[in-house]
């Protein structure tokens, strides 16, 4: 559940799509009726320098953003997991240091899968970029193409935080558990029938009748001897 208080109509988000070489950033403000309205949307380019320096512009320019906008929200999206394992360890380092800069500037940090941003942009968990775009153009009400797919990305996820924020605040927190069930009497479908009903005590009767009579049995064949109950010459 979120920490972000609503105390207002309008929540301010700022939508993340990490990378090592492109970075979307896109601002946000979604209302209580789940409009939503474009604040600010770049893409932040980084060099073919030393992963150390990338991170440092990662780290600043996330921070800039920040302190420019002022969102209540960071909203970023979690690691691909069909890349390799050395882009995973890249783009883990840059979502690092996103997270870090949203934290140092007290926003609420909320990370989503990319197939829920895409299911939350498209209704298709499995859409492409392409279609990702073609639809916050559209929900965006936006007059011109974002700069790259990076940024309509970085749009997708915080349109998707945005939606899921304000159906938490009318219908409450998606992670509920629901109701239990109460216990009934009643045999279920599979024919099972709860314990303590005329089923199972007739049971338990024929269950200690058998222990009776096994007993008795052995008791028999003890008293008769290894012999079967002939007794030797």
């Amino acid at each position: 559940m979120s920490k972000v208080r609503i105390e207002s109509d309008v929540v301010r988000v700022l939508g993340v799509d990490p990378g090592t070489r492109l970075v979307g950033l896109a601002v946000l403000d979604i209302d209580r009726a789940g409009g939503s309205a474009l604040v600010h949307a770049e893409v932040v380019r980084l060099a073919t320098a030393k992963m150390e320096s990338r991170l440092e512009k990662i780290f600043a320019r996330v921070g800039e953003v920040i302190q420019l906008h002022t969102p209540a929200v960071l909203a970023i999206e979690e690691v691909f997991h069909g890349r390799n394992f050395q882009s995973i360890l890249k783009v883990g380092q840059a979502r690092g240091v996103v997270i870090l800069a949203g934290q140092i500037a007290g926003l609420d940090v909320h990370e989503y899968s990319t197939r829920l941003v895409k299911k939350s942009a498209t209704g298709n968990g499995n859409a492409d970029k392409s279609q990702v775009q073609s639809m916050m153009i559209r929900l965006l009400s936006l007059k011109s193409l974002p700069e790259t797919l990076d940024v309509s990305d970085a749009m997708a996820v915080a349109f998707c935080h945005g939606q899921r924020l304000w159906r938490e605040a009318q219908f409450g927190p998606a992670t509920a558990a629901p109701p239990k069930k109460a216990r009934s009497n009643l045999p279920s479908r599979g024919g099972a029938t709860p314990k303590g009903t005329s089923r199972d005590k007739s049971r338990e009767k024929l269950i200690e009748q058998m222990v009776k009579l096994g007993k008795a049995k052995e008791t028999t064949r003890r008293s008769s001897g290894p012999t079967g109950g002939r007794v030797n010459p």
